[in-house]
């Protein structure tokens, strides 16, 4: 009942819109969801969701960024330009990204492209590359930006060799939230990641749909493959201290120490 309602607020606010509500009715009342897995939607139908789902975030925030809009100045992402405001998450995330200044990067659940665009955008070195599940995605992704030099393939994380080119960084924005758990589904995508990664790990999810800090000790207690060690830590969003991402690295950084589930979770 509180899913339900939560639901019926979302339509009243406008955050739902009239695809997603098409989705959700064709998929969720009428329709078959995949019932092999438990992931939280069904992937070959899903971008009609997430179109909707663009639709409503560019109403609100900039999604696709200009050259001018924003500037990596004194290890921030400072905003420049009259546009709308980029979402916290991915503020948060492509500032952490600029800091770690990787060679090569690799998102995981790519969708539309439109972070790794503005990856692209804000330094123009990084080698790109994306994954996705649903093969409509990466049609959409090649769409929205089909100049964009980045490589990309249909794959599902949470299958053995899910990547077969290893990159300094992998990142992941709300994609192992919504993978289910049935059968360690998720904790499968969790390790693939870690595994694919020579270096570090960026996520932001919704820190309370898995346990991602146990999971990540647990995972690395069995060993993991190239990696001898392995140091947690977070940063925080300075526009929303709800807004948290978790790093996994190779080598000690100079961030806060991640040694608690609470400090993902506000």
């Amino acid at each position: 009942m509180n899913k339900l309602f939560s639901f019926l607020r979302s339509v009243v606010r406008g955050e739902i819109n009239y695809k997603m509500l098409k989705y959700h009715f064709m998929h969720r009342v009428i329709g078959q969801h995949d019932t092999i897995v438990d992931d939280d939607f069904d992937w070959d139908h899903y971008t009609l969701h997430y179109k909707g789902e663009l639709e409503v975030g560019a109403k609100k925030r900039t999604t696709v960024l200009s050259s001018d809009d924003y500037k990596f100045e004194n290890r921030k992402l400072v905003q420049k330009g009259s546009r709308l405001p980029l979402h916290n998450n991915a503020q948060l995330l492509y500032e952490t990204i600029l800091l770690l200044s990787p060679e090569s990067v690799l998102e995981i659940g790519c969708g539309g492209g439109d972070n790794l665009r503005n990856l692209n955008t804000l330094n123009s070195s990084f080698e790109l590359f994306g994954v996705d599940i649903s093969n409509s995605q990466l049609e959409l992704f090649k769409q929205r930006h089909p100049e964009l030099p980045c490589s990309t393939a249909i794959a599902d994380a949470a299958l053995p060799g899910f990547c077969h080119k290893q990159v300094d960084l992998i990142y992941t924005q709300a994609v192992i939230m919504h993978i289910g758990e049935k059968d360690g589904r998720h904790i499968r995508a969790f390790e693939n990641a870690i595994k694919t990664s020579r270096q570090y790990l960026v996520l932001i999810e919704n820190w309370e749909k898995h346990d991602f800090f146990g999971d990540v000790n647990d995972i690395f207690a069995k060993g993991v493959e190239g990696w001898d060690d392995y140091f947690l830590y977070y940063r925080e969003s300075e526009i929303s201290t709800v807004t948290k991402v978790m790093i996994i690295s190779k080598v000690a950084l100079d961030f806060p120490p991640l040694t608690d589930n609470g400090q993902l979770i506000s």
